[in-house]
């Protein structure tokens, strides 16, 4: 446990303390996402919403710029230790690959929140959002339903991460989840647009059930809400088990084959 604090420590340090060096590199990053939130709300005509529409809308593009770090993270953390000969001092370390993993997404998830909600409070005001639509308990429900999803997307990043340790370079996968995100989540376009067996595919990843239940909670409609959560949950279990699995399952084979310190 006290290992773990101590690599959470470090790894918050590493993160935070790069803000110091590369502050207007992050600023204008912010600056960057805020624009693109700013064209997509206005190119699906999200303007023409209701509050809570568009607070929907907003918690779809967060999960959006949230997700898409979950899923590429992993790989490109793995790819960095294989790059720079490192992996091999890593794995012999006492603390599990994937519990090392798992501190430094703590400390990058910490820090996403950090710029998250500055561009989220932005966005509100961009938005005409009025305040008192965050101001109940509608609000926290739905923040929590959106680090559950987010978390399973995190498991997902797991199978990124093991699919770098066998072909060193896997990131070009995590590139998918952007578009599925953000154009087959429900949050840009209707799901029911799609052909069935897209909207089939869709529901197998946890963003779209998260979604759904957001939108629920805020609308206060009941109806299919107990199933989102349902599934919600199941998804985050199956992604999570699943992700930890093939991560150590790719190990087995880097060990058997002899090629971790291969680039």
């Amino acid at each position: 446990m006290r290992n773990g604090v101590q690599l959470l420590k470090a790894e918050c340090l590493k993160v935070f303390g790069d803000v110091k060096i590369y502050w207007l590199n992050y600023a204008f990053g912010n600056l960057n996402v805020f624009f693109m939130f700013l064209g997509l709300f206005y190119a699906f005509s999200k303007g023409s919403q209701d509050q809570l529409g568009k607070l929907t809308f907003l918690f779809g593009l967060m999960y959006w710029y949230f997700g898409v770090h979950a899923v590429d993270l992993m790989g490109l953390l793995m790819e960095e230790e294989i790059q720079q000969g490192t992996l091999e001092q890593l794995l012999m370390t006492r603390t599990p690959l994937s519990a090392s993993l798992f501190f430094r997404i703590v400390a990058q998830t910490l820090f996403d929140l950090a710029k998250g909600v500055f561009v989220f409070a932005v966005c509100m005001w961009a938005f005409a959002i009025n305040l008192s639509q965050i101001l109940s308990l509608r609000f926290a429900a739905s923040v929590a339903v959106f680090f559950i999803g987010l978390l399973a997307m995190y498991g997902f990043g797991y199978m990124i991460a093991g699919l770098s340790l066998v072909y060193k370079q896997a990131s070009s996968i995590a590139s998918v989840s952007s578009t599925l995100i953000l154009f087959f989540s429900g949050t840009t376009i209707d799901i029911a647009a799609f052909p069935g067996i897209v909207q089939a595919l869709v529901r197998l990843f946890p963003f779209y059930w998260s979604n759904a239940l957001i939108e629920g909670i805020l609308r206060l409609d009941g109806s299919g809400m107990a199933r989102s959560g349902a599934v919600l949950l199941l998804e985050l279990a199956a992604w999570t088990m699943g992700g930890i699995w093939t991560l150590h399952r790719c190990l087995r084979v880097v060990y058997d084959c002899g090629t971790a310190g291969n680039y």
